[in-house]
């Protein structure tokens, strides 16, 4: 691909003080360790070997890690020079323990030195995801706002957030050997087939029966959420790009097609990374306009609300390129290509990008956006030993 040497460079600019920054740029807090962006831009530095990288996601693991909390989560972000810790503005982050979770793993896998203070913090963390199930019955609950998609509508079981759990806990067991944590990861593996995917009717392992039955209908991707109220079936891509991952999808080609109407059919200038996009009009805009902490940004098109993001579509081309789907991987390939051939160095790898006019949005040289880049050329020739390398 064209741009990998600007994308590793961009990514490696993004290491400050030897972590991982979300963007060298000072502008609200993106100059800071992030939990979630270090290890997804250190996804694309253990699938290419690259020692600098490698160096930058331990340094930024153990640099998070410090500052566990007593119940065992893990900071959503925390300063270069550690005075500053956040767990979540107006909600905490659950993605950003289950992340840590699994770039710690990877750590491990490189640094093997580093398990002995690694073990105990990750087990403390796994702990505290058994709590965040609130009931007991194996999905964890997530707020509104409680991981990436900070300021947009998902709630509940939300299944990004369950496949991120079973991710760790595969990472994990490959490690301690200990049969709870495979026992686990296969407990929650046939949860997750039962209860999102809407391929054939089931009828055991249900979490909302009566929601499931009303809900009912083949979908060819899998649901975004359920909760108390019932199932929000919208697609969303970082979840769908981890089923694949996983190994979760028996029949990829349902989703390949779905996304290709997209491309062919709906005049996307790139693949919205949630869909349906919510207009004014749409019951669910009053709760997407309120929530927001600094200024509102998703706008039809914009942001959470049908933007395209570079990370999520790299990471989607690697949960493609596990089930051998070269066919979408080059369409796909192809329109990222050709975008980024017609906008100049400055903005190319820039937080996430309108759907419609091809705008670029959010912060420019993002380290999420880079390692997406990296991750979809890489997509091309690592589908062997992906599952090996990222232990998932």
């Amino acid at each position: 691909m064209k741009f990998t040497d600007e994308a590793l460079d961009v990514l490696h600019q993004c290491i400050v003080d030897g972590r991982f920054t979300a963007s060298p740029i000072h502008h609200d807090n993106y100059r800071r360790v992030w939990s979630r962006d270090s290890v997804l831009a250190g996804l694309s530095s253990v699938i290419r070997g690259d020692e600098k990288g490698l160096n930058a996601l331990r340094e930024s693991v153990l640099h998070l890690g410090r500052h566990q909390s007593e119940v065992g989560q893990i900071p959503s972000n925390v300063s270069l020079d550690e005075q500053s810790v956040s767990y979540g503005s107006l909600v905490g982050r659950v993605d950003a323990t289950t992340w840590w979770v699994i770039g710690a793993c990877w750590v491990m896998d490189h640094f093997p030195e580093e398990k002995l203070q690694l073990c105990p913090k990750i087990e403390k963390a796994f702990h505290l995801l058994e709590c965040w199930e609130m009931n007991g019955r194996g999905l964890i609950y997530t707020p509104v706002g409680g991981n990436w998609a900070d300021e947009y509508i998902s709630q509940g079981y939300v299944l990004y957030d369950q496949c991120l759990r079973l991710w760790a806990l595969r990472a994990y067991g490959h490690f301690s050997q200990e049969k709870k944590y495979s026992d686990r990861a296969e407990s929650l593996t046939h949860q997750l087939k039962a209860n999102f995917s809407f391929s054939q009717k089931e009828e055991k392992n249900l979490y909302h029966p009566v929601a499931y039955a009303r809900a009912w209908e083949p979908l060819p991707y899998w649901a975004m959420s359920l909760g108390a109220q019932g199932y929000d079936k919208r697609w969303d891509m970082a979840a769908n790009a981890l089923v694949l991952l996983l190994g979760l999808e028996e029949n990829p080609e349902k989703m390949e097609k779905f996304l290709l109407n997209l491309i062919n059919n709906q005049s996307m200038e790139m693949l919205p990374v949630f869909y349906p996009i919510i207009q004014e009009a749409d019951p669910e805009w009053y709760f997407l306009n309120n929530n927001f902490l600094y200024q509102f940004k998703n706008k039809p098109h914009h942001f959470h609300n049908g933007g395209s993001w570079p990370v999520f579509i790299g990471l989607m081309c690697l949960g493609f390129s596990s089930q051998n789907r070269t066919f979408i991987l080059e369409k796909i390939s192809a329109q990222v290509e050709s975008k980024m051939n017609s906008v100049s160095s400055d903005i190319r790898f820039s937080e996430y990008w309108n759907t419609r006019t091809f705008e670029p949005g959010g912060v420019p040289k993002l380290a999420f956006s880079a390692s997406g880049y990296l991750m979809i050329n890489e997509a091309f020739s690592s589908n062997q030993s992906l599952k090996t390398k990222l232990k998932c």
